[in-house]
């Protein structure tokens, strides 16, 4: 079984690659372990057989070979996947060692470099794709129980991706990614996983020439972004690691039945298996949260150019629960724009400075998975009835739902603007408030005053934003604010006045009586 639960990692690892965090690139060298043999390697193919069929061998995708310190394991789809898709397609074959431990876990290491291609014509337009990544490390501890890696180090070297389609080419490189993670039991089930993830030397260039047409000229577009570094951190809760993989072995096992075509591709027996398997699945996690940051960002194209400091995001959110959660959270600091479709006199109202975040909760998931789960059925031509549906789209109770706008600002060269509030969820007729505060209106308004003889645009600007300091009120720190209430009734209020009546009742109105 532990032989299963590492080839399924195995597969998930190839396919998923990087999974990988740290800011010093780490030796990554395979642990010692005694050599393979031929006996132990067919062992091992024949488990693999277990989840993949035997076919994944005969038809070259997989081989398991002795190695001088435990197995290799080699993925090699290039044959199968140009047949089945019909196109010149190739993909270098990736080895990974293999070793078990004395405590039930498996060393795992992997040092080859990733490059596939691949090129199809249809209609007359030609697609090209071209990636590869050198020197690329991962050293890691599987462990069965859990199913995921206990720890894990990767290193990879520079990444180049290039496409090219009809009228569009682009690539991206990267120089360096470095990661890590580790993992430990989750003290209410499932897996606690930590992950950091360092890539530098990121660009990205895209060209794009669209022919013209009688009337219409050619349409030329470059577009380039580039990026010091980029930093990825964050942690998961009690993730369902082993219940997915056993869904991963699931699907492998019954692959030939999943892609024969049919309405009703399971028997009732599988179907109720893939069902409990589905179900054991759940919530999915506990709860993710994490966070990026880009250093040095630039993005220039035909119309300008921006520039970032500094941007960042954050993002938290729960599972299928009855209380889902999801929190996120955008900076972008440092900013500077230029373009020629920008007029000179609003430089001054550039925002330097975004902050946005939105929080959602209270949401229910747990009840209408729950149903989901309770009415499938795979071995029907229909696995959801439409009787089921309508249940589970009545269990989504939206007036649940709370939607937030957390404290976010945008500054600019002498404006700044904070604002936050509750805004109603779609569909869900509740009051909603967003309160806003300023300072500098004053001085904003100045600024386009030196330039509206040169503009008359200017003189529009410092009109409206007149109107809209008449409109504020002074707090006693001198920021100016308004605070809008919208009414479920259609209503708003700004500081307490209504500025908006409520809307009339659409229901039928009686006639005047002569």
């Amino acid at each position: 079984m532990q032989r299963l639960t590492l080839i399924s990692a195995v597969m998930t690892m190839v396919l998923a690659q990087p999974l990988q965090a740290q800011t010093d690139a780490p030796d990554l060298s395979p642990e010692p372990a005694p050599a393979g043999t031929s006996e132990e390697a067919g062992r091992l193919r024949d488990a693999i057989a277990q989840v993949t069929t035997q076919a994944a061998f005969e038809n070259g995708l997989l081989r398991v070979q002795p190695a001088a310190a435990g197995y290799r394991v080699t993925f090699d789809p290039t044959d199968l996947l140009s047949d089945a898709l019909g196109m010149e397609l190739g993909f270098a074959p990736l080895s990974i060692l293999v070793s078990a431990r004395e405590d039930g876990d498996w060393n795992v290491f992997f040092d080859d470099p990733i490059e596939f291609s691949y090129s199809m014509e249809e209609d007359g337009v030609r697609e090209e794709e071209f990636y590869r990544q050198d020197d690329n490390r991962m050293k890691g501890v599987w462990s069965p129980s859990l199913a995921t890696f206990l720890i894990a180090e990767a290193v990879a070297g520079r990444a180049v991706s290039r496409s090219k389609y009809d009228f569009q080419e682009a690539s991206t490189i990267v120089d360096e990614t470095v990661t890590s993670m580790e993992t430990r039991p989750g003290a209410a089930g499932g897996a606690d996983i930590e992950f950091r993830q360092v890539s530098r030397g990121y660009s990205q260039s895209m060209a794009m020439e669209m022919p013209g047409s009688p009337g219409v000229p050619p349409v030329s577009l470059d577009f380039e972004a580039v990026a010091e570094s980029i930093e990825a951190d964050g942690a998961m809760s009690g993730v369902q690691s082993k219940a997915l993989l056993d869904l991963l072995a699931f699907a492998f096992a019954n692959i030939d039945v999943l892609e024969n075509g049919t309405d009703a591709p399971l028997d009732e027996e599988r179907s109720h298996e893939l069902v409990e398997r589905l179900r054991a699945a759940m919530p999915l996690w506990t709860l993710v949260d994490g966070g990026a940051l880009a250093r040095g960002m630039a993005v220039s194209s035909s119309y300008g150019n921006l520039s970032i400091e500094e941007a960042a995001q954050t993002i938290r959110m729960t599972g299928i629960t009855e209380e889902a959660l999801v929190e996120m959270n955008v900076v972008l600091s440092g900013m500077s724009v230029s373009s020629p479709m920008i007029p000179q006199w609003s430089q001054s109202l550039l925002p330097n400075f975004v902050e946005i975040g939105l929080s959602m909760t209270g949401g229910d998931l747990a009840r209408p998975m729950e149903i989901t789960l309770d009415e499938l059925d795979f071995s029907a031509e229909q696995p959801l009835s439409d009787a089921a549906q309508e249940r589970i789209a009545a269990s989504f109770e939206l007036d649940r739902i709370d939607v937030r706008l957390t404290p976010s600002r945008i500054r600019a060269q002498e404006l700044d603007i904070a604002f936050s509030g509750d805004i109603p969820f779609h569909g869900n007729p509740r009051d909603a408030s967003i309160a806003v505060d300023a300072s500098g209106l004053d001085e904003a308004i100045a600024t386009l005053q030196a330039d509206a003889n040169a503009d008359m645009n200017a003189l529009s600007a410092v009109g409206m934003m007149q109107i809209a300091k008449g409109m504020a009120r002074t707090r006693d720190d001198g920021r100016l604010e308004w605070l809008v209430d919208v009414g479920a009734d259609g209503s708003v209020a700004l500081n307490g006045n209504v500025i908006v009546q409520p809307t009339p009742p659409s229901g039928p109105q009686s006639l005047p009586v002569e």
